[in-house]
This record gives structure tokens, C-alpha cells and sequence, in this order.
């Protein structure tokens, strides 16, 4: 009896709950005033884990992050990613964070 506990225990407690339904993300790189889209840009999202503090609630800081996607926008300045994100991984919040990396692209220049 007290294996099958533990084991309910763990399985109960490492469970992953993810959102119903596939995300969609459309990232768009173009210049505001002109309207030029840029080509090339990389696109980084982060999967960042955060505890749950019994004080004060989950902690600004995660304890954990992971590289879920890298990608570059297309010659069109977009970029799509479809995924399954996560809520909750036990009693611990999922937070996703996106970066931007401008030094990759190639800006034509007018003479």
C-alpha cells in the first residue's frame, strides 16, 4: 500500500498541463515609417519555469529556461510557429519569452 501512494504521489504531482488548443505565432519584422518588412531577423522563444513561493506567490525570476524555438523571418519579414504551450508543470508557472536579434539582417542602403 505504501508503494502504490508514492507512486500516485508522483504521478499526481509531475503532471503537465498544457493549453486545450495549438498556438499560433506570427512574428512580423518591418519598419514602422516606411513599411519596408526586413528579412532575416532571428527569433528566440524561451520556455521559463517559475516556483511557487508559498509567501508571496510565483517568483519573478525562473529557476529553469530552455530554448524552445529559433527561427529567421522569411523574405516576406515573417515568421510562424505553432505550438502546444504549456500552463503548469505541477505547482510551477510556465512563462514564454521572445527575443529579437536585429544584428543578422542585411539593410539595403540608397546611394
Amino acid at each position: 500500500m505504501k508503494y502504490l501512494f508514492i507512486t500516485f504521489l508522483f504521478v499526481f504531482v509531475s503532471c503537465k498541463k498544457h493549453v486545450e488548443n495549438e498556438q499560433t505565432i506570427l512574428f512580423r519584422a518591418l519598419n514602422p515609417s516606411t513599411d519596408f518588412r526586413i528579412q532575416g531577423v532571428k527569433v528566440t522563444i524561451h520556455e521559463n519555469y517559475h516556483k511557487k513561493n508559498l509567501v508571496f506567490g510565483f517568483e519573478d525570476l525562473p529557476y529553469r529556461s530552455e530554448i524552445i524555438f529559433e527561427g529567421y523571418t522569411n523574405s516576406n519579414g515573417e515568421l510562424e510557429y505553432k505550438f502546444l504551450p504549456l500552463d503548469m508543470i505541477g505547482k510551477n508557472q510556465v512563462r514564454y519569452e521572445v527575443t529579437y536579434d536585429y544584428t543578422s539582417i542585411q539593410v539595403p542602403y540608397d546611394d
